[in-house]
């Protein structure tokens, strides 16, 4: 249905992790399309192909107002003439999510929080359905591609994978491929009571029982999804600066602000080999500027819709 190459592997050296006697690595998954990149291509990839749409009238899909997954899905159904509907959560706004909605013809429906979670749980049996943000086990193959990058990149020894988690279908889907001697951080985007246990239901719907060690870490979710960070905008204005490498405040960024404190208080076996899977959400942080009046974030790509 679609092309991948595989994303750069990346280095990332900092006094900080030659102190630790660790070696970081950033998998830049936002580079495969500066809008369609990221997991979102991924979750996508098994799940939009033209086996899956036979007798379908299109796509039918759900996410919120500055949703990664909605750009992805808009784009790449206006790539190949999938005529696709769209519910989102929430009233419509002037954004850079929306907008592409509009220049691609999606047919959008916003409905309130109540309404949305019920057609959620709806069925559209003539029309092929993609769960919010593309979680499915169907999109496990793709994801867990990633892996299989790494390794060809790292091949011996074991890997540390660190990845930002809002549904879990990105995080199922690494968990899936990684090996007994493997160890999985993830980092979760959302708030809530028992996130481990959250994860734990999520892997047990998808099918996932992985051998790798799984951390889920908690106390990275900050004010709540989404929520505005006048300090997290300024920690990642400051670290793309530094690395040459964009952070959005929803996931991504979250997930490394966080992880640089851990190098600062845990101890981590020598040599230890950790990789932050970075899963794009462009859109997102776009929309997440746009609302609360941010700044501009450096070493952003150009946009071609």
């Amino acid at each position: 249905m679609m092309s991948l190459t595989s994303s750069p592997l990346q280095v990332w050296e900092d006094d900080l992790f030659h102190q630790a006697n660790i070696r970081v690595w950033v998998k830049r998954d936002d580079l495969l399309h500066p809008l369609t990149g990221g997991n979102k291509i991924r979750k996508l990839k098994g799940q939009l192909t033209d086996a899956a749409l036979v007798g379908k009238k299109g796509v039918v899909t759900f996410g919120g107002a500055v949703s990664n997954h909605l750009v992805a899905t808009a784009l790449l159904c206006y790539q190949k003439g999938i005529p696709m509907r769209a519910m989102v959560r929430g009233e419509p706004v002037d954004n850079f999510t929306i907008r592409t909605l509009e220049k691609t013809g999606v047919f959008t429906k916003y409905l309130s929080r109540t309404a949305f979670d019920k057609a959620m749980n709806e069925e559209y049996p003539e029309w092929l359905t993609i769960p919010l943000g593309g979680s499915h086990p169907g999109a496990l193959i793709g994801v867990g591609e990633i892996v299989d990058e790494v390794r060809q990149v790292l091949p011996d020894g074991p890997l540390t994978l660190c990845v930002p988690m809002g549904t879990g279908g990105t995080a199922a889907g690494l968990a899936n491929q990684l090996g007994s001697q493997d160890t999985l951080l993830i980092f979760p985007a959302i708030k809530g009571p028992d996130l481990p246990q959250e994860w734990k239901g999520v892997s047990s719907d998808l099918g996932v029982n992985s051998p790798a060690t799984i951390e889920v870490i908690e106390d990275t979710a900050r004010g709540g999804f989404a929520r505005k960070d006048d300090r997290l905008w300024e920690q990642l204005v400051e670290l793309s600066s530094r690395t040459g490498i964009w952070w959005d405040p929803v996931y991504n960024g979250k997930m490394v602000i966080r992880f640089l404190e851990l190098v600062q208080t845990r101890v981590w076996p020598t040599g230890s080999r950790i990789i932050l899977i970075h899963t794009g959400g462009l859109p997102g942080l776009l929309g997440y500027q746009h609302r609360f009046s941010y700044p501009s974030m450096p070493n952003l790509p150009d946009l071609q819709i």
